[in-house]
Order: C-alpha cells, then structure tokens, then sequence
C-alpha cells in the first residue's frame, strides 16, 4: 500500500509540475495561437483529436470537425498578459489559462478546470 501512495504521489507531483512557471508571455503566446490550429491531444490527427481550434484574426475561434472535414466558428479568444482566454457560444466561458512551453514540441493550457496538452500546427488547417 505504501508503495502505491508513493507512485500516485510522485505522478500527481509530475502533473503538477507540468503546469508550474514560467508561461509563456503575451508575445510568445500571440506568435504560438494568432493564424494557427492548435491540436489536443498532443499529437493528435484528424478524428482522434479531442478538438481543433484555428486560431482567426478578430479574434474568432473556429473548430474543425469530423477530422477537419467543415469547420464553424465557435468562440472567441483573446490575450492579456500572459493569459488566454476563451468564450464559447452563449454562455461558454470566460476559459482562462496560462500556457507552458513543455519543451519537447508540445505545450500545457493550464487552468482551474485541468492541464490539457496540445500541438500546433502552422496556420488554418486541420490537425
């Protein structure tokens, strides 16, 4: 029993380390998102994503679907300091998180409601 309270605490440890400082600031963060799909999880293609968010100018948040077969537009996002946040559809949100660069090509949203890792791929295109 000791043992699995030592593994469950050094994996909790882990995730919590995952999403600790330093975040990405508001330019790195505008140069990661602005004109960009962001891909969860980290990865992922077509169907076996979660979800794909582009990234548009005026700060519109589209999703692709099915894959990326059709996209709609299903928010808004917006940078403040080294902050994003999300709306969606009416009453969906405000989503805040800090954004951590895990250095291996992958990076962390991290908010109250959870870590959630993704990719990014260059542009409005699907995962």
């Amino acid at each position: 029993m000791l043992t699995s309270v030592i593994l469950l605490a050094s994996i909790s440890g882990e995730a919590l380390a995952a999403c600790s400082e330093p975040y990405l600031g508001n330019g790195p963060l505008n140069t990661l998102l602005a004109g960009n799909t962001v891909c969860s999880p980290a990865y992922c293609s077509g169907a076996g994503c979660q979800w794909q968010e582009q990234h548009r100018g005026g700060s519109q948040l589209w999703d692709f679907k099915n894959g990326g077969s059709s996209t709609s537009k299903v928010g808004e996002w917006a940078i403040r300091g080294n902050e994003i946040t999300y709306l969606y559809g009416p009453g969906g949100g405000p989503y805040p998180y800090r954004v951590k660069d895990n250095g291996n090509g992958t990076y962390s949203f991290c908010g109250s409601n959870g870590e959630f890792t993704f990719t990014r791929k260059l542009g409005q295109t699907g995962c």
